[in-house]
């Protein structure tokens, strides 16, 4: 099934249009009125037309009603610019009842009949009291929404130490969980938080960008800190550099470091640690020598 790929201002974030739920013809770069569910109708952008959604991505499907006219972009202009005032209301009334949430962005649906409130706060916060209360300020249905640290980033935006805008506000769609390992795998675990962190003070979502590629040519290879045995010589793992084709490793005995190919480290056997050939050769012993049954 083709789609059409929508950039949606409510949320920052690119959503995808069945062919078969465009009412109108629509062409790149045309402003759409779009829904999602039973939310009220929002502006977008179309981005592209007849895609195909990549694999193992969270997609949100919406529906074209129609293409935006001039007075829904007026609209929507006036609701940003009344937006300002709506936040300024809402930080004055968390202030007011102490609570501990940081207002990241707000939202008018095209409707007017609905404001949205994006925030962050570092555990669950209960705002049921706090939603009628805000419900009264504005007249409106109110609707709170907590972010984590990625999604406040993709909001207000800014630019990575690459010098380019920070991706998940750029084209990232499904922003997911960066683990250090994939920082481990690549070589650059111990470069600190402040080049492996990004805007949002995670990990940065690139190190995803070839973890995969990683993990494939360090498929047979013994990790960093690990024992090997090379011409019954026993050598410590200290760095492994697969794109260089080289490895980084220690003679205890002799206090030398040297490098050896990665093919050399391939072929090299792993020295188990002398806690598992204990603990294999007690098990050993009881399969050979069985506890006498009691009579």
């Amino acid at each position: 099934m083709k789609y059409t790929e929508i950039l949606c201002f409510l949320n920052r974030g690119l959503c995808l249009v069945p062919s078969s739920k465009t009412k109108e013809n629509v062409g790149r770069k045309d402003f759409v009125i779009i829904k999602f569910g039973e939310f009220e109708e929002e502006l977008g952008k179309v981005v592209r037309l007849n895609v195909e959604p990549p694999k193992n991505v969270k997609w949100q499907e919406g529906e074209i009603i129609r293409k935006a006219t001039h007075k829904d972009l007026e609209q929507f202009r006036k609701n940003r610019r009344r937006v300002f005032s709506a936040i300024e209301q809402c930080r004055e009334a968390i202030e007011n009842k102490k609570l501990d949430m940081h207002l990241v962005d707000a939202f008018y649906s095209m409707d007017n009949k609905r404001l949205s409130f994006f925030f962050t706060a570092d555990g669950r916060v209960d705002f049921r009291d706090f939603v009628k209360e805000l419900a009264g300020i504005f007249q409106k249905r109110i609707l709170l929404l907590q972010i984590g640290p990625r999604d406040k980033a993709k909001y207000v935006g800014g630019y990575g130490i690459c010098g380019r805008p920070v991706c998940c506000k750029n084209f990232l769609h499904d922003l997911k969980s960066i683990p250090m390992e994939m920082a481990r795998l690549q070589g650059i675990s111990s470069w600190g938080g402040t080049k492996l962190g990004g805007a949002c003070e995670k990990l940065k979502c690139c190190l995803a960008y070839e973890a995969e590629n990683y993990e494939k040519m360090r498929e047979g290879i013994p990790n960093e800190g690990e024992e090997i045995i090379i011409d019954g010589k026993k050598l410590k793992v200290i760095n492994i550099d697969v794109i260089g084709g080289s490895a980084r490793v220690l003679a205890e005995e002799e206090s030398n470091l040297f490098s050896i190919s990665i093919e050399e480290l391939k072929k090299a056997k792993v020295a188990k640690p002398k806690g598992k050939k204990r603990k294999e050769k007690e098990e050993q012993k009881e399969i050979e020598e069985p506890k006498a049954e009691n009579k």
